[in-house]
């Protein structure tokens, strides 16, 4: 009788010990629509909107209009878009060399140096998606151009302008 009374506390207390709530932990997520920033530019450029924005992008000053439409005959003459874009920004970029349009109009890039870039990479990147798409970098693109330009020492401003301007969301309005 001593040995059942004694199995039965036991077992009485190991049930009461073993047994405990189980909560139930449940996590909420919110919905949220995500969208590409560029989504609401639908309207390609034509020549002339490109090479007009272009040039306020870099230079911060208009284009003559003897000069757009010189260019937008250059541009025409020169058939596959890619090419003639970066013809034409590759002449803009260029203005130490003598033979550029840039160079023979007296226009200078407006750009920061490579360690004026380089002491602030956040605020540099900021501006140059105001400068080129009209908009502020999302958090991730702002961490990737950080990541990439931290990474990649040798590339300059001139670089990060370049692969802007020719960029698929420069394209479009």
């Amino acid at each position: 009788m001593k040995h059942t009374a004694f199995l039965l506390l036991l077992v009485l207390l190991l049930g009461i010990t073993s047994c405990k709530k189980e909560y139930i932990y449940r996590y909420g997520v919110d919905d949220l629509t995500a969208t590409n920033n560029s989504a609401q530019k639908g309207k390609l450029k034509t020549p002339e909107q490109y090479i007009a924005i272009l040039h306020i992008n870099l230079y911060n000053i208009p284009m003559s209009s003897n000069d757009m439409y010189r260019l937008g005959q250059v541009y025409q003459s020169i058939g596959d878009k890619e090419v003639a874009q970066e013809q034409i920004l590759s002449n803009f970029m260029n203005d130490d060399n003598p033979d550029s349009y840039a160079h023979q109009k007296g226009y200078v890039v407006v750009k920061p140096t490579n360690a004026q870039m380089r002491s602030n990479i956040e605020d540099f990147i900021t501006d140059t998606y105001n400068r080129f798409y009209l908009r502020y970098p999302t958090q991730a693109e702002l961490e990737w151009w950080r990541q990439y330009l931290n990474a990649h020492t040798n590339v300059t401003p001139e670089m990060v302008f370049f692969s802007f301007a020719i960029s698929n969301e420069y394209q479009y309005y």
